[in-house]
C-alpha cells in the first residue's frame, strides 16, 4: 500500500511540474579570484607613429618605420605580435626589462614576430617570419 502511495505521489509531482525543496538557499560566499584569460581574440592596432602597447592590444601593424614599446612582462604567457608593414620597426621593452636578452629587437620591413612574456622581466620571440 505504501509503495502504491509513493508511486502515485511521485507521478503526480512529475506531471504537475512541481519540485520539492528542503530549506532555502544558504548565505552567498565571497567572490572567487578571476579566471584565466580565455581564448585570445586578436585586438589590432594599426600604427603610423611610435606606440606603447596597452592591455587592449595583441597585434601591432606598423605602417611606417617606428618604435613599439612592449608593456610590462609581469603577465606570464601574454602574446603580442608585431608586423613591420612599411619600414623597419624597433621593438623595445619597458624600463628594466629585456627583449631577447637585449633592450630592443629589430624587425626589417616585411617581417613579423610574436613575443611571449615570461612573467618577470622579459619578452621572448617564439615565432617570426619574413613575408
Amino acid at each position: 500500500m505504501l509503495n502504491r502511495f509513493l508511486a502515485a505521489t511521485t507521478a503526480a509531482l512529475l506531471v504537475s511540474g512541481c519540485s520539492a525543496t528542503i530549506g532555502g538557499a544558504g548565505r552567498q560566499g565571497p567572490p572567487g579570484p578571476p579566471g584565466p584569460r580565455g581564448a585570445q581574440l586578436a585586438l589590432p592596432l594599426f600604427a603610423t607613429g611610435d606606440v606603447t602597447v596597452d592591455p587592449n592590444t595583441d597585434v601591432v601593424v606598423a605602417r611606417t618605420a617606428l618604435t613599439v614599446t612592449l608593456p610590462s612582462a609581469q603577465m606570464a604567457g601574454r602574446l603580442i605580435t608585431v608586423r613591420a608593414a612599411g619600414g623597419a620597426v624597433k621593438v623595445q621593452a619597458g624600463a628594466g626589462e629585456r627583449v631577447e636578452r637585449g633592450v630592443s629587437f629589430m624587425l626589417d620591413d616585411g617581417e613579423m614576430a610574436t613575443f611571449l612574456s615570461d612573467g618577470a622581466i622579459g619578452w621572448f620571440v617564439i615565432s617570426s617570419s619574413d613575408l
